[in-house]
């Protein structure tokens, strides 16, 4: 597995179809661009760096905390009508090592295991590290421009559109699928904290299709959001939810992974977590 990838493993060979053009999922991210304020200058080079920094925090952090995991998963049917629910909940942990320069993989388990059954046959990995994708080692793949300083949840925030360079080694997203692996040029927005430089909220849509898999739509929305360990005085942002829309081998789904219940490995298990005073904690939606 590459950089932060996010693998999609099917097993199966579900019938091939065309996709629909039904509004079932959120639109591509060029097709809504965000408002930003006008006339507020944007210092990318800043931003980046500053993004940087915290995306190696976030890698040195990522394994130090266990999580519950909650994933659910609808089909959607060719009116945009949800069906066939299933779920599924884990204890999740994950496991970050630099292979080489420019290059980690990331090992996640769930119950102790990194083959546990998904909802649907469908494995969707890499997810919790996404905000990777802005790591010194990883963000020269992709051309980044600032769209300016928009909003998210009332917090101010730096609106970058990142996208696949030319010619750059296609490591953030793949497909194991029976006809083989199939890798993924991406594009995507990201929202970067005006204050402190967390990555806030991330979109990521395909750069192109993979018409080999009747892969047409691979929307991805993952919002982060703080966490504090009260014992070591300590804040991660960690991913709350990833929603996932996928057209994929002739089914059109919709997937959400949360997380909740984070607990430090180097703390007692009765360790509680609390959320900042600003941030309200989470409720199921």
């Amino acid at each position: 597995m590459g950089t932060g990838n996010q693998l999609v493993k099917v097993t199966g060979d579900p019938t091939l179809t065309t996709p629909s053009r039904e509004n079932w999922a959120p639109p591509d991210i060029d097709e809504a661009v965000p408002a930003v304020k006008p006339n507020v200058p944007c210092f990318l080079p800043e931003i980046l760096s500053r993004a940087a920094a915290r995306a190696e925090e976030l890698r040195k952090n990522l394994q130090e905390f266990t999580a519950s995991e909650r994933i659910e998963h609808v089909e959607v049917g060719k009116h945009g009508k949800e069906h066939a629910p299933k779920s599924a909940t884990f204890t999740y942990v994950a496991q970050i090592h630099k292979v080489s320069p420019g290059a980690m993989d990331i090992d996640e388990y769930r119950n102790g295991s990194t083959s546990e059954s998904f909802p649907a046959n469908l494995a969707t990995t890499g997810t919790a590290a996404h905000a990777l994708i802005f790591h010194p080692d990883v963000i020269g793949d992709f051309s980044v421009s600032c769209e300016g300083l928009g909003n998210v949840h009332g917090q101010p925030a730096w609106q970058l559109r990142f996208a696949q360079r030319p010619g750059r080694s296609l490591r953030f997203r793949e497909y194991r699928t029976p006809r083989g692996w199939f890798d993924v040029k991406l594009k995507g927005r990201a929202w970067i904290a005006a204050d402190n430089y967390q990555v806030i909220r991330m979109e990521t849509d395909l750069a192109e299709p993979v018409p080999q898999i009747r892969l047409w739509k691979d929307h991805v929305v993952i919002d982060y959001r703080p966490v504090e360990f009260r014992s070591r005085h300590f804040q991660l942002w960690l991913p709350e939810t990833t929603d996932i829309y996928m057209d994929f081998l002739g089914h059109r789904s919709h997937r959400r992974h949360s997380f909740s219940d984070f607990r430090l490995f180097a703390v007692d298990v009765a360790e509680q977590i609390e959320y900042p005073k600003e941030a309200a904690a989470p409720s199921p939606r």
